[in-house]
């Protein structure tokens, strides 16, 4: 995860620390129960990562965030999605 990606990320959710990292579950707890940045997906400047800590995802489109705690998280261009399979990130089609 980019720096300037994760610092906006801290902004917008600043009750618990963040890492970019996924944690073993001892060692979350003993950080306090910190955001786990863990799965990146990318095309051109728009980025989606997945928390790892409490299922957020994070949709990046330039320096627009948007963030759910969904599987499902609708920018303005982009929608990223969460399941078994893992982060995908889908362009959305007028019509």
């Amino acid at each position: 995860m980019r720096t300037s990606d994760l610092n906006k990320l801290k902004n917008h959710l600043n009750a618990h620390p963040h890492y970019n990292e996924c944690l073993e579950l001892k060692e979350w707890e003993e950080r306090g129960r910190p955001y786990c940045w863990t799965e990146t997906v990318q095309y051109g400047d728009v980025r989606a990562y997945a928390d790892a800590g409490y299922g957020y995802l994070a949709l990046l489109e330039g320096d627009h965030l948007t963030t759910s705690l969904q599987n499902t998280c609708i920018g303005r261009d982009f929608i990223a999605y969460c399941d078994d399979n893992g982060l995908k990130l889908f362009k959305k089609v007028a019509g």
